[in-house]
């Protein structure tokens, strides 16, 4: 499971990362450069790659990026 990371820039973008501690998706400020890929655009796309079980062979391949 990969951590929420902000990155090394200083960009301001809102973004949605899966939390396993709290098993939800949380608002994060990403800075637009580095991380990794639990980093949502909206909390729609996070919920579903990390919440739901996609029932898309695709979304099952990105679900343990989670």
């Amino acid at each position: 499971m990969a951590p929420i990371t902000r990155g090394p820039c200083r960009g301001y973008h809102v973004r949605w990362g899966y939390d396993p501690a709290e098993n939800r998706c949380v608002r994060f400020v990403y800075g637009g450069c580095g991380g990794n890929a639990n980093n949502y655009e909206s909390i729609e796309w996070c919920e579903y790659f990390c919440l739901e079980t996609p029932d898309a062979f695709y979304g099952e391949l990105l679900k343990p990026i989670c």
